[in-house]
């Protein structure tokens, strides 16, 4: 009896990092893994910020600076701060190329 072969999903990240070469800083692709982790089908991603820093195991700085390069290589379209009457930032973003 053979076992039937399981498809391998990688994370939307991986497919991002294949798609530019697999040329991210650490930093980057750690902002990118939580992001595409919560993204929702049409590539929206909200978190508030210091949970994604902490997530993604950065700093402050260190975020500003993932989320900048993911930018600029054209891998987020939009990045979003919007902060609540609690005084939280919440991060809005949205990945390109998803419809």
């Amino acid at each position: 009896m053979t076992k039937a072969h399981k498809p391998t999903t990688h994370p939307a990240h991986v497919e991002i990092e294949r798609q530019l070469g697999a040329t991210l800083a650490p930093r980057t692709s750690a902002v990118l893994r939580v992001l595409a982790s919560r993204a929702d089908d049409k590539g929206r991603a909200a978190l508030e910020r210091d949970e994604l820093a902490r997530i993604a195991g950065l700093d402050e700085l260190d975020l500003e600076i993932g989320l900048a390069i993911a930018q600029g290589r054209g891998v987020i379209e939009r990045v979003r701060l919007t902060e609540t009457s609690l005084g939280r930032v919440i991060l809005s973003t949205r990945f390109a190329g998803v419809s």
